[in-house]
This record gives structure tokens, C-alpha cells and sequence, in this order.
């Protein structure tokens, strides 16, 4: 969360023309439907209702099917957190897991700035670090250590596009 996630996908996007597919996107889009707030905590508990209902992998089964109708060669996935997405997506060609990180303190200083959520300018810190215990955060460092490529974000943006251009040149080889 607030890694730098979503400026890798549009970073990708505008360069290299990427197409981004975001897991979140399907919870907003509900959340949008419902007339409910974009919140972190409504998308918490959207994902694990739908999760509860239909299966774990729900959400992944809908972006496989996405990504298996659309022709680009580059598609990035942004938002995967558990290990059963995993599982379906890997069997998609070419799969591989980027995983991107930042220390709490820098995460919760973007998630103030940025303002994306209804609920982030108001949150403290302390409540942003109890939502890294929450459901939909308790894998992504499990994920993290299995991942094919890391990115530690913690440097200018201008550094961040360096090692973004360095992923991509080891994509572009596979």
C-alpha cells in the first residue's frame, strides 16, 4: 500500500505502453455502483465478502479472463494480495511477480498527500499502521519474498524511473 504501486503501472504505461489492470478497480467500481465511499476500509470489506462468497480467487479469475481477451503484449497487474491470485494468474504467460515497497512512515506520508481514498486525509498514523494487520495486507510481504523482481522505493522519483527502466529491460528479455 502507497509503495509506489499505481506511478509503476502509469510509468509503464506512458513509456512503454503498458496496459494497467487494477485489482481495486473492480472494488470501486462496485463501491461507485452502491453510492458508498471509496474508502480503504469499504474496500477491505468488500474484498473479503467477495472473497467469502464466490472464492478466494474471485478477483484474479476476473482479471485472468480480462487479460486473456486483450492482445497487449505488456499488462500489468497492480494490486495482487494473496497467494491464491497468484496461483491463477501465474499460469498466464510470461507472469511474474514485481514487488514494490517503501518503509510505514513514507508509505503513510503519500497516503496524506495523495488523497485517493475517502478516508485518507484524515487518517493518523496509528490507524494506518493498524490497517497493514488488516485481511487484505497480511500476505504482501510473503508475496514479496517470492517475488521476481523488487523495487525499494524510498529515493526521488527520478531514481524510482531508473529502476522502473531497469525492470522493463529485464521484461523485454523473457
Amino acid at each position: 500500500k502507497l509503495a509506489g504501486k499505481g506511478m509503476f503501472c502509469d510509468y509503464l504505461a506512458k513509456k512503454y505502453q503498458a496496459k494497467t489492470v487494477r485489482f481495486s478497480q473492480i472494488l470501486d467500481d462496485i463501491l461507485n455502483t452502491l453510492y458508498l465511499p471509496k474508502s480503504r476500509n469499504n474496500e477491505i470489506a468488500l474484498v473479503l465478502a467477495l472473497r467469502e462468497k464466490f472464492g478466494k480467487d474471485v478477483l484474479a479469475y476476473v482479471i485472468k479472463k480480462d487479460i486473456e481477451k486483450n492482445p497487449d503484449e505488456l499488462i500489468v497487474v497492480d494490486g495482487i494480495r494473496y497467494p491464491e491470485e497468484v496461483n491463477i494468474l501465474k499460469t498466464l504467460p510470461k507472469f511474474f511477480i514485481v514487488y514494490i515497497t517503501a518503509p510505514l512512515e513514507l508509505r503513510y506520508d503519500r497516503a496524506i498527500r495523495r488523497k485517493e481514498k475517502d478516508d485518507e486525509n484524515s487518517m493518523s498514523f496509528e490507524e494506518f499502521k493498524q490497517q497493514e494487520e488488516a485481511p487484505t495486507e497480511v500476505f504482501i510481504a510473503l508475496l514479496g519474498q517470492h517475488a521476481d523482481y523488487k523495487i525499494e522505493n524510498t529515493e526521488d522519483l527520478s531514481a524510482y524511473h531508473k529502476h522502473i527502466d531497469a525492470f522493463y529491460k529485464e521484461f523485454s528479455k523473457r
